[in-house]
């Protein structure tokens, strides 16, 4: 199977990140608010290579243009296999000298009858321990969520945050070479019933509707698609 190239990343404490597909990559530096010191403390190397590289190095192999921190003229569309020829020129050409390099998953690997039957047999609290071991996931690939109180944070907001997995499910598309996802009804409708539950949970703290109690632990059987969708991803990629 045919990949986007990836890298992987460490922050200015020595911190390794990634892979990350290389247009989300860059973006999401775009995006981030590191100062441009700090950045020259950043190391890069790309997968099935053993090599570390600067930041300098990295932009020029991401892009052939000289561009420095916050005056990037780079694409923010994907760069994909068929469109990484010019750039892949600047490779020097001992740099791809592990090209045996294994895959990892990105995103906590579960079943979905293991989920369920976990589900089961903790009364649906299984869930916020798969929706923490998957923002952990997240937070070792993108630094943006790497932040000890992110996972914690969104495992409890993760039915109401506009940051939920589905969403995250969305940019998984990139790590197959597929290009940007949009919402689907099934996403859509999975959040609207997921919220509803959770809603549901603090309704039956009422006495006289004590009966609503049980539906909440519905909540986890609003993740098995998602769940399918995640373990695709890592099947994939692993298969590669």
């Amino acid at each position: 199977m045919e990949f986007v190239r990836e890298w992987y990343y460490t922050d200015a404490q020595g911190k390794q990140y990634g892979p990350m597909p290389e247009g989300q990559l860059v973006r999401m530096l775009e995006s981030y608010s590191i100062d441009p010191d700090e950045m020259d403390h950043f190391l890069f190397r790309c997968h099935g290579s053993s090599k570390w590289i600067d930041f300098s190095t990295f932009l020029r192999f991401v892009d052939p243009r000289e561009v420095g921190y916050k005056k990037w003229s780079v694409s923010k569309t994907l760069l994909r296999p068929a469109d990484q020829a010019e750039s892949a020129a600047n490779f020097p050409p001992d740099f791809f000298d592990n090209p045996d390099e294994k895959r990892r998953p990105l995103f906590y690997p579960v079943s979905w009858k293991q989920f369920l039957v976990k589900s089961a047999c903790t009364f649906g609290l299984y869930y916020f321990f798969w929706v923490y071991k998957t923002w952990n996931y997240i937070g070792t690939v993108n630094i943006k969520y790497s932040k000890r109180y992110i996972p914690v944070l969104f495992t409890i907001l993760d039915p109401l945050s506009p940051l939920s997995l589905d969403i995250q499910r969305l940019y998984l598309a990139e790590y197959t070479n597929r290009g940007l996802l949009l919402p689907t009804f099934r996403d859509s409708f999975m959040r609207t019933l997921r919220r509803a539950l959770f809603w549901l949970g603090f309704i039956a703290l009422y006495p006289p509707l004590r009966f609503f109690i049980i539906l909440p632990l519905l909540i986890p059987v609003t993740y098995l698609p998602l769940i399918k969708d995640l373990n695709d991803i890592n099947a994939k990629r692993m298969s590669g």
